[in-house]
């Protein structure tokens, strides 16, 4: 169980970080460890306790905490978690908790399936001020891309003279 639970903190220790070598992990690749994994659930162990705890098992002017400085911290908040059990069965309970997890990206924007120019160069939705604008869009976007065709073919200049 602690080797499953090893791999995810590699994981985890590498997530976001293109230079590291997964050895060691950060505090806000930590707490994203623990709210991923279910350790964080907001009531019994918050993401106040989690730093508490980071900071206490970290060495004094480090920023990252190796696997076994892990395990400390993990043993710490499964005493919290878990207080019905003894801080081995505790460890082990949070050993379980994190088995074949991987980090997810949340909260990340989606793309828009409609491109940017349908959207803006669609009059059925204009309102208000830009409602004038209905009539005068269409001929304006086919003269732009005429002017871009005629660009890349050369001749731009013979056609805006004919203008």
């Amino acid at each position: 169980m602690a080797s499953e639970a090893e791999k995810t903190f590699h994981h985890f220790a590498a997530y976001g970080e293109s230079s590291s070598s997964g050895n060691e992990i950060h505090n806000k690749n930590f707490s994203k460890m623990c709210k991923d994994c279910g350790i964080m659930d907001g009531k019994i162990i918050t993401s106040t306790d989690v730093d508490i705890v980071f900071s206490k098992v970290k060495k004094k002017n480090a920023r990252s905490i190796n696997w076994t400085e892990c395990q400390m911290a993990l043993k710490e908040m499964g005493q919290k978690k878990f207080k019905d059990k003894s801080p081995e069965e505790a460890l082990q309970s949070m050993f379980a908790l994190m088995v074949n997890k991987v980090p997810v990206a949340s909260g990340v924007t989606k793309t828009v399936a409609v491109g940017g120019v349908d959207r803006l160069t669609d009059t059925s939705k204009y309102t208000g001020s830009t409602l004038h604008l209905k009539q005068k869009i269409p001929p304006l976007l086919k003269e732009t891309v005429k002017r871009a065709w005629l660009l890349m073919r050369g001749s731009y200049a013979s056609f805006s003279h004919s203008l």
